[in-house]
């Protein structure tokens, strides 16, 4: 559970951080997407102010234009066509001017001016003030693209700023997110890891404990639970196998105790075996020869005297001769 929760956290993160560079790299295209038609527009207006300048500063006299005048006036007449073709134009209706001002050139070059104009400089006067209009209308309008575009890098830059605030502001967030709810969690779960090394059962508080970290601490306290039950069991082994030892040895004294008394009782049996044996034939020798001597001798007093000997004798030989 824990670890899912943190995979899915990560993983959004590095989603929501990805939109943002996404965002940002977008607005950037975007921003040169707007700047290229700008930068064309500025070539072609220099062009076409580059046109209206030659052709101002080349006939300021009011005289009929030449041979080498006409192939100049021709040329530029190619050039304001090229750039009425090449669809840079901004302004409305800027087009149409310099469409005009093409066909007032093609007349003002050609070989047989209008019988109709006023002065053979009328039809260059009619494209000059033509190309001024045009460009007149292409400034204003690239003036208005310009403030387009500064607009619109206040708000990018607006918008950075406030990704800038909200990016950093996110990933604090995050971070005492992870550490209220993950890290703090887990230093207490590692205390008390270090209270179960000393075989201190504690178990572990869970009213306070945040949801995410509560299945963890659970099966903690769980986990607890049975090492307890199982030093308390592993205990009373310990101790039914210490009394059962020490019955064990104090039966095993007691028989070594009845066999030294039986060795005892042996060693004394094989003794006084011994004993009586040594003991049974001098006696009985003894007693014969006094018995044999008691019926030799005719004096009842020394008669009396050995059969008290001999009875005393007998006394004493009874016992050993079992």
């Amino acid at each position: 559970m824990l670890y899912r929760t943190i995979v899915l956290m990560s993983v959004a993160w590095i989603l929501v951080t990805g939109i943002i560079v996404a965002l940002l790299v977008t607005s950037s295209w975007l921003g040169a997407q707007r700047l290229a038609p700008v930068a064309r527009h500025v070539a072609f207006c220099s062009q076409l102010d580059a046109v209206h300048d030659a052709l101002a500063q080349r006939f300021l006299a009011q005289s009929a234009p030449s041979a080498q005048d006409r192939r100049f006036i021709a040329e530029r007449a190619d050039t304001l066509e090229r750039l009425g073709a090449s669809r840079d134009a901004l302004a409305e209706g800027s087009a149409a001017l310099i469409g005009k001002a093409v066909t007032a050139l093609r007349a003002s070059a050609a070989e047989d001016p209008d019988p109709n104009a006023a002065s053979p400089t009328q039809p260059l006067s009619e494209a000059l003030n033509l190309v001024h209009d045009a460009l007149r209308a292409e400034l204003a309008a690239h003036q208005a693209r310009v403030d387009n575009l500064t607009d619109y890098g206040d708000r990018q830059l607006l918008a950075s700023a406030v990704l800038a605030l909200v990016v950093p502001a996110a990933t604090l967030a995050l971070l005492l997110f992870v550490r209220r709810r993950v890290l703090a969690p887990l230093n207490d779960l590692s205390y008390l890891m270090g209270l179960l090394s000393r075989k201190d059962y504690a178990a572990a508080m869970t009213e306070d404990v945040d949801p995410l970290m509560e299945p963890l601490f659970a099966r903690y306290n769980r986990m607890v639970k049975r090492m307890r039950d199982l030093d308390v069991g592993h205990v009373k082994r310990e101790e039914a196998l210490q009394q059962e030892v020490d019955e064990a040895s104090r039966a095993l004294i007691q028989q070594q105790a009845v066999l030294a008394r039986a060795e005892v009782m042996a060693a004394v049996g094989d003794m006084s075996a011994r004993l009586a044996h040594d003991l049974r034939n001098p006696l009985s020798g003894a007693l014969l020869a006094l018995t044999n001597l008691r019926g030799e001798v005719d004096a009842p007093e020394h008669s009396d005297r050995l059969g008290t000997v001999i009875q005393e004798l007998e006394r004493v030989v009874r016992p050993v001769s079992y």
